[in-house]
């Protein structure tokens, strides 16, 4: 019998439960013991059963793949690293459609992005890649605008707006008017054109500007009146959000105006141009500080087959670099070389101004150009929806014409510092303020915009 008790015991464990509690108050009905017992047959199938279950979950995953990368579409606003830290998926997550139902959640509801698109995408060797396309909230501004520089002043309005009329579209309105300059400025952008790579830029410009002339040594000589209004119509394809390749046909009209150190603008002033651009960009701006890099790569020409009175071409190399110091600095450096062949006046490549402060405003052309631009911006102080910046900054500029050849004097460069100020739901700055010292010049000249911050 005492043999038989120990076999019954290691056969079965029993549990007593005793619902509210071990002891009841006087008067009140014994509530029921709950007796849940397991036998060792009851433990062997469970076992095997979440055997199973834990054998075949890795297998229906494996046959998605782990995953790869995500790729993510759309954000122009929205930094990538955001949108990562949103999704919360560790590398080697095997992509499943529950994984894609819970990345599709918690993008749409950050309160982000209007819409959300997430797929998978097979990879020959056998892993997956997350593609992840967004449409951002609605976003338009509209505010005042003045510059000042060189003893040019002019004033006007921007709007601007992202998604507003075309999902992943972009547009852009500025009307200014001044003592020597008047222009019309219109830009419209639009990604992922009826949800493919497919990509659209277009720009129109009306102006009247009076240009000054100066000799090779940078003394003001002369001026002319120039009015130019042109179209350009960019398509182009978006391989990824930073990667895209573009085609431009640019037609502009220009009359140079009456002087006897320009050449005529042409029998009937048409410049009709193509362009072909490489360029990758990865370039994002939050408040005034820059992030990222861009490299592009530019060949425009013109010829009289196109029903042009200019025959040219210009080969062009940018690249930009953006990294935040710390919490509190930003350095940005910028790089370009171009060289031109056969430029007609309006074509020139030109330094002074906003492209090389220190100077007046297009104070040298010629038609092979070296140029950098160092920034170090440091923030000075911070409010909710108003920050602002201090500035450092070095302009360094080599321009000539060929056909003198390069020299020492053709070497310039700038220094100064300045101030910004940004607005929270602005990507770029609203107030400049640089002042600037010409080395070669030895001069001081004061550069200032509100509402577009051109230099």
């Amino acid at each position: 019998m005492r043999a038989d008790g120990k076999a019954r015991r290691r056969r079965r464990t029993c549990k007593a439960v005793r619902r509210g509690g071990a002891t009841q108050p006087a008067g009140m009905q014994r509530r029921p013991t709950i007796k849940i017992c397991r036998t060792r047959d009851t433990i062997k199938v469970r076992t095997i059963v979440l055997a199973l279950v834990l054998m075949s979950a890795p297998t229906v995953a494996m046959a998605n793949g782990p995953l790869r990368s995500i790729v993510v579409f759309g954000n122009e606003k929205t930094e990538r690293e955001t949108i990562l830290d949103i999704v919360g998926v560790p590398p080697q997550t095997y992509v499943n459609p529950r994984l894609i139902q819970e990345v599709d959640d918690r993008l749409n509801n950050c309160g982000l992005f209007k819409k959300v698109a997430v797929s998978q995408v097979a990879n020959p060797d056998g892993t997956a890649d997350l593609r992840i396309q967004v449409v951002e909230k609605q976003l338009w501004f509209a505010f005042p605008m003045f510059q000042a520089w060189s003893s040019r002043y002019s004033g006007g309005a921007v709007f601007g707006e992202s998604n507003l009329f075309v999902p992943n579209g972009r547009t852009i309105f500025l009307a200014q008017g001044g003592n020597e300059m008047s222009r019309f400025f219109s830009a419209f952008d639009a990604k992922n054109i009826f949800e493919t790579h497919a990509a659209m830029r277009t720009w129109i410009l009306a102006r009247t500007d009076d240009v000054p002339l100066y000799d090779t040594g940078g003394v003001p000589i002369d001026q002319i009146n120039m009015k130019d209004a042109a179209i350009a119509v960019i398509p182009g394809y978006q391989w990824t959000n930073e990667i895209r390749t573009s085609f431009k046909f640019l037609y502009r009209y220009v009359d140079y105006g009456q002087s006897a150190l320009v050449p005529a603008s042409g029998s009937n002033g048409s410049d009709v141009s193509l362009e072909f651009q490489f360029a990758y960009d990865s370039l994002r701006r939050r408040e005034a500080f820059l992030k990222g890099s861009l490299v592009s790569a530019t060949f425009e020409f013109a010829d009289e087959r196109f029903g042009t009175d200019f025959t040219y071409q210009i080969e062009d190399v940018k690249g930009i670099l953006a990294y935040q110091v710390l919490k509190y600095f930003n350095y940005v450096v910028t790089l370009e070389g171009a060289i031109g062949r056969e430029l007609p006046f309006h074509r020139d490549l030109t330094l002074g101004g906003a492209s090389l402060r220190g100077y007046e405003d297009r104070q040298f052309r010629g038609d092979t150009l070296i140029s950098t631009k160092q920034d170090l911006l440091f923030s000075i102080y911070r409010f909710r929806k108003l920050s602002f910046f201090g500035l450092a900054f070095h302009d360094l500029g080599l321009l000539y014409t060929d056909d003198l050849g390069i020299s020492r004097k053709a070497l310039r460069n700038g220094v100064g510092g300045g101030l910004r100020v940004s607005l929270a739901d602005i990507l770029a700055p609203v107030f400049g303020l640089d002042f600037g010292y010409g080395i070669e010049d030895k001069d001081f000249r004061l550069y200032f915009a509100l509402g577009l911050v051109e230099f």
